[in-house]
Parts: structure tokens; sequence; C-alpha cells
């Protein structure tokens, strides 16, 4: 992996802005790519702004340079260089540009049907990966692309690779973290809760309040999933994963 230079000159135009970094069209010498460019300030919702440490960049200079070796990930994201500004500070990475709608095309959409095939579909890639140490621990649907046979994982230097811990947590890493201490069971932890408000077309913070109102999704209002939810609301070092997707609701053969 070769080391790069930043210069402003060689933005082509922006492609992207998430909460953690702008994603430029770049020109290099070897053509077009796309460079994820870190900011060091972040804008929080509630205008407290997080400083983003040099220890976090650190953090995250660690796991790029270990993607490209891991065979879960090297498949997802092809990446090219690291870039450091012109004193030698890591800031960001360039990658192969590559666009793909993400879960999101379909979130607002009634076909549940589609959008647990899909969810079926990531599970398979959480499985892979956590069988290797590998964590997501942020399911934004926007940080999952959708191909033709499966799912393309954005984002990922903000997974938990080995001993790299996630840079940036979201409300249900630290929730998870604060009751249990069972790392190996937090993505499948987070996956369930993305299952409700993805198939609710809700924000994920209101998830929890939305479900006590209105009842579990139809489609996978059972009565084994009634008790997993209830599982996840007290999450302890007892918690065994399972799945909402594998217990659906059916009538006569079909989704209701």
């Amino acid at each position: 992996m070769k080391k790069i230079i930043f210069n402003k000159d060689n933005i082509i135009r922006k492609y992207d802005e998430g909460k953690e970094a702008f994603i430029f069209f770049y020109k290099t010498d070897d053509g077009i790519v796309a460079l994820k460019y870190f900011k060091r300030i972040i804008e929080n919702t509630f205008g407290e702004n997080t400083v983003v440490t040099d220890e976090i960049m650190k953090n995250k200079e660690n796991k790029i340079k270990l993607i490209p070796e891991i065979e879960e990930l090297n498949k997802d994201v092809k990446i090219y260089d690291l870039v450091y500004d012109k004193d030698g500070n890591f800031v960001g990475y360039t990658m192969k540009v590559d666009l793909y709608n993400s879960l999101n095309i379909y979130r607002s959409s009634h076909n549940n049907e589609k959008k647990i095939e899909l969810l079926k579909k990531l599970r398979e890639r959480i499985e892979q990966l956590n069988e290797k140490g590998i964590y997501i621990g942020d399911f934004n649907p926007s940080n999952f692309g959708i191909k033709e046979n499966g799912i393309k994982l954005f984002d990922l230097d903000n997974y938990r690779i080995g001993e790299y811990d996630f840079d940036f947590k979201d409300t249900f890493v630290n929730k998870f973290e604060k009751k249990s201490s069972k790392k190996e069971n937090i993505d499948n932890y987070c996956f369930n809760y993305l299952t409700l408000y993805y198939l609710m077309n809700i924000v994920s913070l209101n998830v929890s309040s939305e479900v006590d109102k209105k009842g579990l999704p139809k489609i996978i209002r059972t009565d084994e999933n009634k008790k997993l939810y209830e599982n996840l609301k007290t999450i302890n070092d007892d918690y065994e994963p399972r799945y909402f997707i594998d217990s659906q609701k059916r009538k006569k053969g079909l989704f209701r």
C-alpha cells in the first residue's frame, strides 16, 4: 500500500459526506479514485462536537493497513493508498470508485419480504466476520450496499478488527457494553435492533418506544420474537444470540 500526500487541487468534486468523513472523487497518478477524508471535528446532533484525537486516527490507520490482508473484507473495498498531509499526519485513504445502492433504497418500502431477504444476506456476512474476530457495531443501513449476490460492506475503518476497537460507538453499542461483557454478541444485538427499525421505517433512536407502543412488525410478530425482544431490553451476559428474521409470521403459506 502506497503513501501519498494530500493535494487539495486533485479533488474533482465531493461525492458524499458522512458524519465522520468526506468522500471525494480524486485524481492520482494512477487515475480517478475515491478519497475518504476524515474530519477532525464531528458535529453532533445536540451541539456537543467531538474532537477526533490522534489516537483515534492511529487506530484507523492501523485497521486500514490490515483490511487488504483480510480475505473476508478485501472483496468489499479495494484500498489503494494511505493519505497524509504535508506534515505527515494521516488524513484518509483512497479506494476504488465503486457505486452501489445502499439498504436505504428499500427503507421506506412496504415490501418487508424483500427487506428480510436483504437482512438474511447481511446476517451471512456478519457471521463470517465474527468468526474471524471482526465486528461491525454500527448498523446504519447506509453502511451496506446491495449487489447481485449479496451485501457489500462500507465504512470498514470503523469496525472492531482484532485488537483495534470501534473508533466511534453508536447508541446500541454503548447500551450493550454497559450491560454485557460478552463482546462476541454485540453484532447480534445491534443487528436485531436494525431489523426492527428497518422493517418499521423509523428513526433508530425511537425504536424501543415505537415497539413498546405498536408491537413488533407483523411479519415477525411471533411468541418467540416477543421473548427475544424482552431479552434485548434486559441484555446481560446470559443473553443467547438469536435473530428476529428466523421466526416469521405466516398465514396460509403467505407472509403477513
